[in-house]
């Protein structure tokens, strides 16, 4: 983990930023909207992070959803699909970005994940009348992944149609303009493992968790 000093309203803070890939494309004609930046880790990859130029400066956006919610002044309420973990995560992001964004920042660096004792699981199960878990509409337990520096909801335990007592991952996804060869709506996710051995890790840590609370 490389350290990098942030400034909060509360004055000077370290924050341990993970090894990051951060890989940004200039907006043109977007308005406040500057860049889109990827970001890899070495436990997710996330997609749709917008650099906005605001009156004090540029700053980070993640892509959000509506909800289906009102506000109290009538507007649809948005969530974001993801988000980070603290206000010092978001300025060390935000400062590694729009360095990147500016040019002050290029090197790619190995990547680390995390260990299990640095993430936090939250599992939200499915349950029948008798408090048992069940599935509905495909879907046996929504999961919340947070890391020192991102906090991942709507992370879903689906039961596999084909198998049963076969489940999987799914994490959230968005429709794009395109079709595949079929005319099929294509479909990417906002954040997801950065590779197999991602996923893999992911899996064993979230079913095990899961696993203890069908187990009580």
């Amino acid at each position: 983990m490389a350290q990098l000093q942030t400034q909060t309203n509360q004055g000077a803070a370290e924050f341990n930023l993970p090894k990051m890939n951060i890989y940004t494309f200039a907006q043109e004609n977007g308005g406040k909207t500057v860049a889109n930046a990827f970001v890899h880790t070495g436990l997710f990859k996330y997609n749709g992070i917008r650099v906005v130029e605001g009156s004090n400066g540029k700053f980070i956006s993640m892509p959000s959803q509506k909800s289906n919610q009102t506000g109290e002044d009538g507007r649809p309420v948005y969530y974001d699909r993801f988000y980070p973990a603290s206000k010092e995560a978001r300025q060390a992001l935000t400062d590694a970005i729009v360095a990147k964004v500016e040019g002050k920042e290029s090197e790619k660096v190995d990547l680390d994940m995390y260990s299990k004792d640095e993430i936090q699981i939250e599992i939200n199960m499915n349950k029948d009348e008798n408090g048992n878990a069940t599935v509905k509409n495909g879907i046996l337990a929504t999961v919340k992944v947070t890391t020192p520096l991102m906090v991942h909801p709507w992370i879903q335990v689906r039961e596999n149609p084909k198998e049963a007592d076969d489940y999987f991952l799914s994490f959230p996804a968005y429709k794009t303009n395109k079709q595949d060869e079929n005319g099929k709506d294509i479909y990417n996710r906002y954040f997801e493992p950065f590779n197999g051995a991602a996923k893999d890790f992911l899996n064993k840590i979230i079913f095990e968790a899961l696993q203890k609370e069908i187990e009580g």
